[in-house]
């Protein structure tokens, strides 16, 4: 099933002929079924089945139906009928997005941008931004980021090392103040 038609009535028609098929190979009484090319039959009527309900579901909505009316028909959650057959779209393009994850080693490259970042090597770090992350994060950017950031200079280094008790004296006198 390598080629399959993608209109409605080619997968229909294909489908009917394969559930024959099968139906045939399980009714024949001249002898006992060969069960494991009755299970590859079986297989590849529910493929095609599986294929004519994409496509139906895809047609339903197009005609304006909604998750919530396609979820009662097949007696799941809107949720559970949008999980399999939606396509979501990409609020920046309008286009539906692509479920394939393209960046396998996301993981190690931001591990390797923050800790270049940290270590002030930033010709390292700018190396994996592209324009518009070049163009947002400038030194002023960094800079009053990393005054925020624990453990770095300034008054939020004097604050992670105050002790718990007098933090929250502190947190109480300025909501009494207020």
């Amino acid at each position: 099933m390598t080629d399959t038609p993608e209109t409605l009535a080619a997968l229909s028609g294909l489908l009917a002929e394969q559930a024959a098929v099968l139906t045939r190979a399980v009714g024949s009484p001249v002898a006992a079924p060969a069960y494991l090319d009755l299970v590859r039959r079986a297989r590849d009527v529910d493929g095609l089945a599986e294929q004519v309900l994409k496509l139906c579901v895809q047609q339903s909505r197009d005609a304006g139906h909604t998750w919530q009316e396609l979820g009662d028909l097949l007696g799941v959650t809107r949720q559970a009928a949008f999980q399999r057959f939606g396509k979501p779209i990409d609020p920046r393009t309008g286009e539906p997005m692509d479920k394939t994850v393209r960046m396998t080693d996301a993981a190690e490259r931001a591990t390797a941008i923050v800790t270049a970042v940290l270590a002030g090597r930033m010709d390292e770090a700018r190396q994996s931004f592209n324009s518009q992350v070049l163009e947002a994060f400038t030194d002023e950017v960094r800079g009053t980021a990393s005054r925020r950031s624990p453990g770095s200079s300034g008054s939020s280094r004097a604050s992670a090392t105050a002790s718990p008790s007098s933090a929250v004296s502190a947190t109480t006198r300025s909501s009494t103040s207020r």
